[in-house]
């Protein structure tokens, strides 16, 4: 199943993500915006939901206004994409 989310995917630059951005229609399903990092046990619990929905993205350092516009805020603090895999595997 293609998503409209495949090309960013493929080639994450900062051009991708503001085109992205620029299609997105705010969150669905499959698409779940976050303003910062959050606590392993909810992070597992929309995991699960979206993969049970035939999977999605959830996307961190950004806020979605209620008239349907975003602010790619950024994040103050990076997480090791394996300590993220390793803490949520228990849970999944």
């Amino acid at each position: 199943k293609d998503h409209f989310y495949d090309q960013f995917l493929k080639e994450p630059t900062k051009d991708n993500f503001r085109d992205f951005m620029k299609k997105s229609c705010g969150e669905l399903n499959e698409m779940d915006f976050k303003e910062t990092w959050i606590d392993k046990g909810p992070l597992a619990k929309i995991m699960l939901a979206m993969a049970n929905n035939g999977g999605g993205i959830i996307i961190f350092g950004v806020k979605e206004n209620e008239d349907n516009t975003f602010d790619v805020l950024g994040l103050d603090n990076l997480k090791d994409t394996a300590d993220i895999s390793n803490s949520i595997s228990r849970l999944v």
